[in-house]
């Protein structure tokens, strides 16, 4: 006989039946694929997402540091460097490439390119001389305006572009996914 059965764990009999209802049933192969592609769009859209906002976010980061090429040309140019390069980095560069910076010399040795080997070093060398320099010279260059905070913003928001990287990265929907299906076929 070429009939096969699929075996449930054994249930005492409940006195309502619904607890039947609430077990979700077995999928087949055709509804496993809907369902990993239609989980796989929703995450690569929310990735979308994040990294629309944090572009936006750098953009509007970098908006101080325009008046403030007039008081003060280094620290200025210097974060909006690194402002740029974080963009940079989020935009352009695979997160699955990605790496912290000061990465070990094998996972240095996975980049495909230059750029993506030592861009995000380069760019937390840039935060801290951001922030050391404008430390030196006091209240982020511009004389006691208040502008003190701005030293640190390119390092804060290379810092959270890392962390938001790595969580998109972490979600690998399609390969975590992948591994979870079964052999049920359908009829």
């Amino acid at each position: 006989m070429a009939t096969s059965r699929l075996r449930h764990t054994f249930r005492y009999p409940a006195e309502n039946t619904s607890d039947d209802e609430d077990l979700p049933e077995a999928l087949d192969e055709e509804e496993q694929d809907r369902l990993i592609t239609a989980l796989r769009a929703e995450n690569e859209s929310r990735n979308g997402l994040y990294t629309r906002v944090l572009l936006a976010l750098a953009l509007l980061c970098a908006l101080p540091y325009v008046p403030a090429l007039l008081h003060s040309l280094l620290i200025a140019v210097l974060a909006l460097t690194s402002l740029a390069c974080t963009a940079y980095t989020l935009a352009f560069m695979p997160s699955s490439a990605s790496a912290p910076p000061f990465a070990t010399a094998a996972a240095a040795a996975a980049y495909a390119s230059p750029v993506e080997r030592w861009l995000p070093v380069l760019n937390a060398i840039l935060c801290g001389l951001v922030a050391l320099t404008s430390s030196v010279r006091g209240s982020g260059g511009r004389g006691g305006e208040g502008g003190a905070w701005m030293a640190f913003v390119p390092g804060v928001l290379y810092a959270a572009v890392l962390l938001a990287r790595r969580e998109m990265r972490a979600v690998d929907v399609g390969k975590a996914l992948e591994g979870l299906r079964y052999g049920y076929k359908g009829a």
